[in-house]
């Protein structure tokens, strides 16, 4: 069998790269596949049981740990068996095998797409970003200008495309505060922080709690996604005295209807790209407060969402504290609009996956 175009990741888990990989295997013309370099596909459907229902062909390396010159020859041979005429690959770890196993196996265009920019500060890193771009010469493409600056001066290329996320703003026009509480567990009449995303220690959740101890006792926290934290963070919330007003939700696939249980959206990451929890946010009309990371500020609406500085949690508790108080005069929906259609995007990976 052969595909259009293949996207490769680093392993196929929830999170924003994942969802929008699968997202776009379903909207690109075509038939289309994902490649996890980690694990195997039983794992990971066991891990992601959406990945089951979601149509799409689904394949992974079995990488292991450290360098796997083992896994890049079985990937050039899955490619030389499939013969996509394109290959996008996310992140720095699929450009590197990816990329030099597509240019192996003579795959006609390659595509990078650059979702973060904290990496280009790690002399490391860079240094691999920098080969990587030499040997396998992909066409660079980045999802915000912070993004593609990075890229050009880590890489030298002039060219840099800019290819920012997009949400089916339709996805997230139903559903009322009540159904999405109710299916949260949360009480009607509440104040609500929502957050969305792994819980790994790069998103800061911890801050988050400390932050909510400095907040009135109204005021709930909603934590929706799973990770290797969350023992970690269940005890902190014991230690705190916040048992009674943070909700650990685990992961949801249903994410879309919940977002209007919340009044407030936070991300409190310590970095980040473009993430795409805070677009779908808004896009379903709630304000946010996040930190100043990555290129988070290019995925916010100016009139409604407030920023600050990383690791500090009284600063975040004020910032939360104002977003209560200051209603809901604009949405934020007109911004994602304006600036992250879905359509937009599918466009965009349809040009580049042409070559």
């Amino acid at each position: 069998m052969t595909y259009d175009t293949v996207q490769i990741v680093q392993r196929l888990a929830p999170g924003g790269i994942e969802v929008l990989a699968l997202q776009l295997s379903r909207a690109l013309p075509g038939r289309n596949a994902i490649v996890s370099l980690e694990g195997d596909p039983e794992a990971l459907r066991r891990a992601w049981p959406h990945l089951s229902t979601s149509g799409v062909d689904v394949f992974a390396m079995g990488k292991a740990d450290g360098v796997d010159l083992g896994m890049l020859w079985r990937l050039r041979a899955f490619l030389r068996v499939h013969r996509p005429r394109t290959v996008f690959t996310h992140h720095i770890g699929p450009l590197l095998y990816g990329g030099l196993a597509a240019r192996l196996a003579n795959t006609r265009n390659i595509v990078h797409v650059e979702h973060d920019i904290w990496h280009h500060t790690a002399p490391r890193r860079a240094q691999q970003l920098k080969l990587a771009a030499a040997i396998v010469r992909p066409t660079f493409a980045a999802i915000s200008p912070a993004a593609a600056a990075a890229l050009r001066r880590t890489t030298g290329v002039r060219t840099v495309v800019l290819l920012p996320n997009g949400v089916d703003l339709a996805a997230y026009a139903g559903g009322t505060r009540q159904e999405a509480r109710a299916a949260l567990g949360l009480p009607p009449q509440a104040r609500v922080i929502g957050t969305v995303g792994r819980l790994e220690p790069v998103k800061g959740h911890d801050v988050l709690i400390r932050a909510l101890a400095r907040l009135p006792v109204d005021v709930c926290l909603a934590m929706i996604g799973d990770g290797s934290r969350r023992e970690e963070l269940t005890y902190l919330v014991q230690q705190l005295g916040l048992s009674d007003r943070v909700r650990f939700a685990g992961h949801r696939d249903d994410v879309t209807r919940l977002y209007p249980a919340f009044d407030v959206f936070c991300l409190p990451s310590r970095r980040e790209g473009v993430p795409l929890a805070v677009i779908e946010a808004q896009a379903s009309g709630i304000p946010v407060v996040a930190t100043d990371v990555g290129s988070v500020r290019d995925a916010l609406c100016p009139e409604t969402a407030r920023l600050v500085p990383s690791e500090d949690p009284a600063a975040l508790a004020q910032a939360l504290d104002a977003a209560f108080a200051g209603g809901a005069a604009v949405s934020p929906r007109a911004f994602v609009e304006r600036s992250f259609d879905w359509d937009a995007t599918v466009r965009r990976y349809t040009i580049l996956a042409k070559g």
